[in-house]
């Protein structure tokens, strides 16, 4: 179906009110986030509750209308991409936090709460969310789960996975599973709700969730470290993890060609002028019950690696200001695709003992395939999950794009890493899934969506 029945409309202003729909025309004028065809849609439904949410999601089955959930749009898979014929399902309406509770250390919020909103009200009570990313301020909690979102604590917090303790989801039929447990031990048979967790909207529409939440952490420390490779980043992070009276809040790292063309683009090439390495990293931590100065602690870690020649250097910033530009290099990670347009971007965990080993082999394989070629990488340290941009500024031929997509997965899977580590698989990643995953886990994934979606009207076209 390549429109949507006239019928249809007013049926769908009955569940929602007037306001509640959107036309072409004011699509056009949304910001579409991270993909030009989010809003290729030319009708949207914003639902007020689970009860219109599933009244909607009856309706498409009725009429067969495809319906695309959106959150934030900050996706970077195409999860959330629309087009004529399909109904777009908008979340920004279920923004409330349903309830904190301290005792119990949860949160209990509808599905279109962003990460911020959620991490402001829990800190009101001392606690945080436990996941942090840089589309903090727009990214959604139903989209996080929806796809299995990760970030920077997810080393010793998790990823969203971890974080779900229940979920209320509106199924294909327009019926609601609620499953909005608020304990981590319910072994009640198959953990439902974990299928939804990172399905990407192919299987229901999330719309609460009862998310863990966790001590907020205190006063922190930044270090900025220049590395001779990720091994001696990873070193200095098992030190911090190890060592007493520190807690160890973030590790990140980034390759000199990224961490040198955004601090170039920032204006804060200043930032990385206390030594040339072949990488930096970013260390976070926090010193809660030690007697002395975190200054103090960090130095007394870098001593060995700093003697051995693995640390080349390192800087603490001395104000809240410097430390904001250290952040801002790591994450203004869209400078690279504004600076050098038409790149290839990848998103892929590899295990941490071999991180040095792919970023060489990788590099050489694009060398030789073309010596125009510019490899940017920075990821999170603690999990092995690389983020890369792969181009030259111009738009590649697809015989050199399919030998980079060839060069990047090589060997991911057979090595226990993955193809896609936090960012979904949408409409970008599909061939790369078809071509990697077990048949046996396609079979099986196939079978579940066809049992919850027999009408194949939910997101269709994504990971599938």
């Amino acid at each position: 179906m390549d429109r949507i029945p006239a019928e249809f409309v007013p049926a769908l202003a009955a569940i929602v009110g007037a306001d509640g729909l959107r036309h072409a025309p004011d699509l056009a004028g949304l910001d579409p986030g991270f993909h030009p065809r989010n809003l290729g849609a030319s009708l949207a439904a914003r639902p007020h509750s689970t009860a219109e949410t599933a009244a909607v999601v009856a309706l498409c089955r009725a009429y067969s209308v495809p319906v695309v959930p959106q959150g934030g749009r900050t996706g970077l898979a195409g999860g959330a991409t629309a087009g004529p014929g399909d109904l777009i399902l908008m979340t920004d309406r279920l923004d409330r936090i349903v309830e904190i509770d301290p005792v119990g250390m949860l949160a209990v919020v509808e599905a279109g709460v962003t990460l911020q909103a959620l991490e402001e009200a829990a800190a009101a009570r001392g606690l945080t969310a436990g996941i942090d990313l840089a589309a903090r301020g727009s990214a959604t909690i139903g989209g996080m789960i929806a796809t299995n979102a990760g970030g920077m604590h997810a080393f010793r917090r998790g990823t969203m996975r971890r974080r779900l303790l229940g979920i209320e989801v509106v199924l294909a039929d327009g019926s609601v599973l609620g499953e909005l447990d608020r304990v981590p031990k319910c072994n009640e048979g198959y953990d439902l709700k974990q299928l939804f967790c990172g399905s990407e909207g192919t299987l229901g529409i999330i719309t609460r969730a009862v998310i863990e939440l966790a001590p907020a952490d205190g006063p922190a420390t930044t270090l900025l470290a220049a590395c001779t490779g990720a091994a001696a980043a990873l070193d200095i992070f098992r030190r911090l993890q190890r060592a007493p009276g520190v807690d160890l809040l973030a590790g990140e790292i980034m390759w000199r060609a990224y961490a040198q063309r955004v601090a170039e683009a920032l204006g804060l090439s200043q930032v990385l002028a206390f030594a040339d390495a072949p990488l930096y990293a970013i260390f976070e931590v926090a010193a809660p019950g030690a007697e002395a100065e975190p200054v103090e602690l960090l130095m007394a870690v870098m001593g060995e690696p700093l003697g051995s020649g693995a640390l080349i250097d390192a800087v603490v910033p001395g104000s809240g200001r410097e430390r904001d530009r250290i952040w801002r290099i790591r994450e203004d990670s869209f400078v690279i695709d504004r600076t050098l347009p038409h790149c290839l971007w990848y998103d892929v965990s590899v295990p941490l003992a071999g991180l040095d080993a792919y970023e060489a082999r990788l590099r050489g394989t694009l060398f030789a395939l073309d010596a125009t070629l510019e490899l940017h990488l920075f990821g999170h340290l603690g999990d092995g999950n690389l983020h890369i941009t792969i181009g030259n500024g111009t738009e590649l031929p697809s015989t050199v794009t399919k030998a980079v997509d060839k060069a990047v997965y090589e060997g991911l899977k057979a090595s226990g890493g993955s193809i896609s580590a936090e960012h979904g698989i949408g409409i970008q990643k599909r061939e790369s899934l078809a071509a990697h995953a077990q048949p046996e886990k396609l079979r099986l994934m196939a079978a579940i969506k066809h049992v919850l979606d027999p009408q194949g009207i939910m997101n269709p076209g994504k990971i599938l």
